[in-house]
């Protein structure tokens, strides 16, 4: 039995979850702003490179310890949510398959560090990194995601963060410290994952575990756990054949091209990143209307986004790179202006999966990403050996535009309901506009600072791209301002209505300011 002091989750709108992701999105952007530029100096692309590469070798064995539980998990106990019971006993049975599957994926990484000559060279960091696959597999984060917690979820990584901020200056100072580099990357993870485990108590019971029926979710299990390790395994295949093929130096500059692709790849899916959860409840209560609406929503406003991000990076490839890493790393700037432009692609084949996944097409998505692992692999190992770090962002461009142009064609019966609610070549046109202004002026900087040069870039480009938005009506951005104005206008009425009764009459202001005041509003929406 759930005990008394379990508490029901509450639930937000989706507009708070957005803002909250978005606050740890923006949370995610500046603490590497501030420590990338520290550490890539610190260290030398030397040391950054062997360090990226650890972590690249090590998630392979943590997407084995997460198997399909950050998909699976979410959309069934999203199901559920509003039943308690059942919720508990999900959430523990899936918690339970979960550590085995942990210990399974550490019995294995062992064994690869002791036969992978690279790992077994930096034994103490792939030690640390092993470490951190056992918590970050424990941590349950797709249960307080599918509960949607997400103002939880920001402040407690913002927390980690501040905490991991303090110790990546107290203790990395010299070139030789990739060892406390790596313990200090593991500290904002562990710290995340520990406070999990301390919370589940207030939603989950572990009490009473003989009534339990982990086996009934294995054979649902199969196809997100296929689809969960390919994914996660094609993400990292170019860092990985990387790191067999190129120097220790040529994979600290691909890592400063990562590091700035996950910043854009994060902003541009911090609304996506949400929707999983809402997709699920939408499509397990019938309302497949709903989730189409949010799915039109949500690409218009991804595809708004990318498209300022790749116009940002591929103007200001130099001056970024310079920013985060130094003259040491600008190998880099023709792999960053060929990855700019990758977000797009994969965050919109991150939505599409999503869906996949809300509509049980389980199957489905796991194929798509098996497939598009073997793309992955086969475009790395052409294009790596011959054109080092340019063949790898090349090869990831081709991957993902072949894996988003799959999901379109599996789709493509969705698709054409939400075409007519979309808005693409109107933010296309904007950011072509917003790009030939920003090369014209970045044309008349070469010899500015490279902060300088960002700023003034960027705030062209925005400029640009938002007029061009706003003069073309595209579709998201008026209902944004309509929104906006609406709010305002609500807001400047109720101040005009409550001073003037005020002052007229004060003795009965309490029996009729609520209904009058809704009849004003009432107005001045119609009016609008």
């Amino acid at each position: 039995m759930v005990q008394s002091t379990q508490c029901k989750p509450k639930i937000r709108s989706v507009r708070y979850n957005v803002a909250m992701n978005l606050i740890l999105t923006t949370s995610s952007f500046v603490f590497p702003l501030i420590t990338t530029p520290y550490v890539a100096r610190i260290l030398s692309p030397e040391g950054l490179g062997m360090v990226a590469w650890a972590v690249s070798f090590a998630s392979y064995f943590s997407v084995i310890a997460g198997l399909g539980f950050s998909l699976y998990g979410q959309r069934e106990c999203a199901k559920i949510r509003d039943n308690s019971r059942l919720l508990n006993r999900t959430m523990v049975e899936l918690a339970l398959l979960q550590i085995c599957a942990m210990t399974m994926a550490l019995a294995l990484y062992v064994a690869a560090v002791a036969l992978v000559p690279q790992a077994r060279e930096n034994i103490w960091i792939s030690l640390i990194f092993g470490v951190n696959i056992m918590l970050t597999s424990c941590g349950y984060e797709w249960f307080y995601q599918s509960i949607e917690q997400y103002g939880y979820i920001t402040a407690r990584s913002i927390l980690c963060k501040l905490v991991s901020l303090i110790l990546m200056f107290a203790l990395v100072r010299h070139a030789n410290d990739a060892v406390q580099y790596a313990i200090v990357l593991c500290t904002g993870t562990v710290g995340t994952n520990i406070f999990n485990i301390a919370r589940l108590h207030k939603y989950v019971s572990f009490q009473n575990l003989s009534g339990f029926n982990c086996v009934r979710h294995l054979r649902p299990m199969v196809w997100y756990s296929i689809n969960r390790m390919a994914s996660g395994m094609r993400s990292n295949a170019d860092m990985l054949v990387c790191g067999f093929f190129l120097p220790d130096a040529l994979v600290g500059c691909y890592s400063i091209v990562l590091k700035v692709r996950s910043f854009s790849f994060a902003a541009v899916d911090s609304v996506g990143g949400v929707m999983l959860p809402r997709f699920s409840y939408h499509e397990g209560h019938g309302e497949r209307r709903k989730t189409l609406d949010l799915l039109a929503k949500n690409f218009n406003l991804l595809i708004m986004m990318a498209l300022a991000a790749g116009v940002m990076l591929t103007v200001c490839a130099n001056p970024i790179i310079l920013f985060l890493g130094g003259a040491d790393y600008l190998a880099g700037r023709p792999a960053l202006i060929v990855t700019a432009w990758v977000p797009l692609l994969s965050a919109s084949a991150a939505t599409l999966t999503n869906y996949l996944v809300s509509t049980n097409r389980d199957k489905t998505a796991a194929t798509l990403n098996v497939v598009g692992l073997v793309v992955q692999i086969v475009f790395a190992l052409i294009l790596i050996p011959t054109f080092g770090i340019l063949g790898a962002a090349v090869s990831v461009l081709l991957y993902e535009t072949v894996s988003l142009s799959m999901r379109l064609v599996v789709l493509r019966k969705e698709l054409r309901v939400i075409l007519a609610w979309l808005d693409p070549w109107k933010s296309v046109i904007s950011a072509g506009l917003a790009m030939c202004c920003g090369l014209f002026i970045d044309g008349y900087l070469g010899g500015c600072h490279y902060l300088l040069e960002i700023v003034i870039d960027g705030a062209v480009i925005a400029a640009v791209y938002g007029m061009s938005l706003v003069i073309m009506r595209e579709r998201f951005v008026m209902g944004l301002l309509r929104t906006v104005s609406t709010r305002l206008r609500r807001q400047v009425t109720a101040a005009r209505f409550i001073f003037r009764k005020e002052e007229s009459r004060p003795h009965d202001f309490a029996d009729t300011t609520s209904r009058e005041l809704a009849l004003e509003e009432e107005k001045v929406d119609q009016a609008y």
